[in-house]
This record gives C-alpha cells, structure tokens and sequence, in this order.
C-alpha cells in the first residue's frame, strides 16, 4: 500500500538567529543546518517512520543540490521513481532563519513549479492507495496543470485525496482550491485559510462549510489553541504537546502526515487528532523538517512519558489506542 505525495522539495539551510536586522543591517547565526526539506520531504520522513510505503511526485533539477535531497530520501526507502530532474533547472532552496523558535522562509522553488502535467497518467497512480499534495504545488504552472489532472485521475480511480493547503496558495488560487473541495477526502489548513477559502466566523462554521463541500474529514490547525478535527458524524477539538520547541519547520508537514496516515488507515478522530498532534510536537524538537530523526522511536519514548499525565486528559483515550495500534504496548 503506497501513500503517493506531490509538492516541492528543497535544500533548506535553517539559521537560528536572535533578532531580524534592519533593511541592510547584519544578523548573525549561532546554529545553522542544511538539509533536505520541503513539505513532501518532510511528511514522507514521517509516514516512512510510522511503517508507511511512500512515493513523491516532484521534480529537481541536475544538480548538487538535487543529490542532497534525494540520497537522504533514498537511504530511507522513499519511492523516487515519479522523480524528474531537468537539467537546465536548479533545485529548490529555501532559506529559512529562526528567532525565538519561530521560522520564516524565504523560498526558490525551481526546478518545482517546472513538474508538467504530461508526466502524470493513470501509469502514475497505480499502486497507489492515497494521493496527498501541498497548495503550493498550486502556485505556478505547469506544476498547477499537473496536479490538477493528478487529482481527476485519483478521483476517476476512486483514490483518496487529501490536501494540506497553506495560506499563500489561498491567497494566489481560491477558485482553484474551491472547486478541488468536493474531491477531497482530506483538507487540513489553518483558520485563516479557511475563512479566506470559505467563509466563517468560528473554527466550527468553517468546518461546517467545509463539510458542505464535500470535505470527508477536515484537520483546522488552531495555533496555541491546538485543532480541531471533524467529519460529518463527530468533531473533537484538541490541545496541542507542550515540548521545548527549537525550530517549527516542518510540524504542519508532520501534523499533516498524522492525519494522512490516520485518514489510510481509518483511524477514529481521537486517535487521528493525537497522532497527529505528537507529530507535529516532535517536529519542533529539531532543527529542519525532522528527516534525520527515528520518528517511530521518538514516537514511542513521546507518548509513554506522557500515558496517564495530568495535562494530556484533553486527549481523551487517545494517547492508550495510539500506542495500542501502534504495537508501542509490547
């Protein structure tokens, strides 16, 4: 079974910094990383972690930069066989610095938005049992046609769909978006996504909407407030790990990819909203999008330390049925 992922991946150079300089000024580093990321990267380490067979559909370009995000991903036994390197492009790069554990990215997509659509046909979707994409695959064409047709042919092969939408592709594309919704078996995003995509006051109007689209299960990041996750028969609303975060790179992609496997695997939302929710915590925990970490033993260690703590109550039963279905029991 293979959760098949399209979007961008990149180099990404993380430098931990104290404060943003003025126009012209200098700021200096005192940590600095460079790895492979982007948002599929990044949820592949996660899902490949939990047990998961996973397959990018991307493109880089010829480059050293393109060798340095693609042996890692290789050394986990991530498919690269939908992978196109164009040899007059350049890999995309992101620069990333982070004050007070919090990231801004500056970002040269590349090769990305180059991925076109006559590379995806029903060939690209066999075996695949989920197809899941980022929005800012959305952004620029020809990387735009090639999703959408993507996504036609997982809905015409009865494949799930599920999409983390991000703010700027919403900005850039909400008719696009708008007309995906009813297509998807999974949206995840975050308020102000939602209420620019479709409307809404509160965190459940939005989810109401959302659902009224079509929408069979929705993840509604809340920032400090946690998230809320829904579907038609049921909605909870969850808080978020308190961990000593360094770095938020990559806890969407990582949240993202909880619910994906959730979503693959039919999990219940208690279960979905924890998974999740421990994923993107532990993404926080690292410099980058977490690729060089054991997710399933950091995993493991995470929710043990926290069975039965006051404090995770808000989880429900979550936290034991995770570990359960997970075998952390044994």
């Amino acid at each position: 079974m293979t959760v098949l992922l399209m979007g961008d991946i990149n180099v990404d150079t993380t430098m931990n910094i104290h404060h943003y300089p003025e126009l012209g000024g200098d700021a200096f580093a005192d940590h600095i990383s460079t790895q492979p990321g982007g948002g599929i990267a990044n949820s592949a380490a996660s899902l490949v972690g939990l047990g998961e067979s996973v397959a990018l559909l991307a493109a880089t370009g010829q480059d050293v930069w393109a060798e340095m995000v693609l042996k890692p991903l290789a050394a986990l036994d991530v498919d690269l066989s939908r992978v196109v390197r164009l040899p007059d492009a350049t890999t995309g790069l992101i620069f990333l610095p982070v004050v007070d554990g919090e990231r801004t990215m500056f970002s040269f997509r590349g090769a990305n938005s180059l991925y076109h659509p006559d590379w995806v046909t029903p060939q690209t979707l066999h075996g695949v049992d989920l197809l899941h994409f980022s929005g800012y695959a959305l952004l620029a064409s020809p990387q735009r046609d090639a999703v959408i047709k993507a996504v036609r042919l997982a809905r015409d092969a009865h494949i799930p769909v599920s999409l983390d939408t991000a703010l700027e592709p919403i900005l850039q594309q909400p008719e696009i978006l708008r007309c995906m919704l009813p297509d998807l078996s999974v949206c995840i995003l975050g308020l102000e996504e939602a209420q620019v995509l479709v409307g809404g006051n509160t965190p459940h109007d939005c989810v109401d909407r959302l659902l009224a689209e079509g929408v069979q299960w929705v993840g509604l990041k809340l920032g400090r407030q946690g998230a809320l996750l829904a579907t038609k028969e049921a909605r909870k609303q969850f808080p978020i790990f308190t961990v000593e975060s360094l770095d938020t790179t990559g806890a969407g992609d990582s949240f993202s990819s909880g619910l994906v496997y959730a979503c693959h695997h039919r999990l219940d939302l208690e279960t979905a909203g924890t998974l999740a929710s421990a994923l993107g915590a532990l993404a926080t925990t690292v410099y980058g999008g977490g690729l060089g970490m054991d997710w399933r033993v950091k995993l493991n260690a995470f929710l043990q330390e926290r069975r039965g703590k006051m404090g995770t109550e808000d989880f429900g039963d979550g936290i034991e049925k995770l570990v359960y279905f997970l075998g952390f029991h044994e």
